[in-house]
C-alpha cells in the first residue's frame, strides 16, 4: 500500500520525498482515488487525544470554611438619593462670534447636567459662546468670561 504522496508523485502531481501541502489539484485526485475505493497507508493514522484534565482538591475538611460562607439573605444596599430637577430646559443653546449654533449640556463650572446645576448665578457656558438663545437666557450666568466678547 502506497502513501498520498507516492501515488501523487506516481501521478507526476508531487515531488517524491518532499514535505509540504499539496497543491488543489493534488488534492482533487487524491479525493478522487478515495471516491473510487482507493486506501493510502498514512491517511489512517490516529490522532493523539487529549487526557481529561481532573479537578484538583484541596486538603480541607468538609466544613472546615462554612463559617466565612455568607448567609443567603440578600443584601440591600442604600440607595442613592436622585438629584432633584432645578429646571427643565434639556440643553443650553448658544451662538459663536461667526454665528454657529453651540448646545451644551453640561454645566462649566460644575459638571452636572444643566438641569440638575445648582451652581450660584445659573449655569455656565463655554468660553466660545458669545451670544446665548433668549430661550436659554434666564438659567445661564452672564457671559463675562467669553473669551469673545
Amino acid at each position: 500500500m502506497e502513501t498520498q504522496r507516492e501515488y501523487l508523485a506516481r501521478l507526476g502531481l508531487a515531488k517524491p520525498g518532499t514535505r509540504g501541502r499539496f497543491s488543489l489539484a493534488a488534492k482533487a485526485e487524491l479525493e478522487r482515488a478515495r471516491l473510487s475505493g482507493m486506501t493510502f497507508s498514512d491517511s489512517t493514522k490516529a490522532v493523539p487525544k487529549k487526557a481529561a484534565k481532573t479537578p484538583k482538591t484541596t486538603n480541607t475538611e468538609e466544613g472546615e470554611f462554612d463559617s466565612l460562607i455568607p448567609d443567603e439573605s440578600p443584601v440591600e444596599y442604600p440607595k442613592i438619593p436622585e438629584k432633584p430637577k432645578l429646571r427643565n430646559i434639556g440643553r443650553v443653546i448658544g451662538y459663536t462670534a461667526e454665528g454657529n449654533k453651540v448646545a451644551s449640556d453640561i454645566c462649566l463650572s460644575c459638571a452636572h447636567h444643566v438641569n440638575v446645576c445648582s451652581c450660584s448665578g445659573g449655569i455656565e457656558v463655554s468660553p466660545i459662546v458669545a451670544t446665548i438663545d433668549p430661550e436659554s437666557e434666564p438659567y445661564c450666568k452672564p457671559l463675562a468670561n467669553s473669551i469673545l466678547v
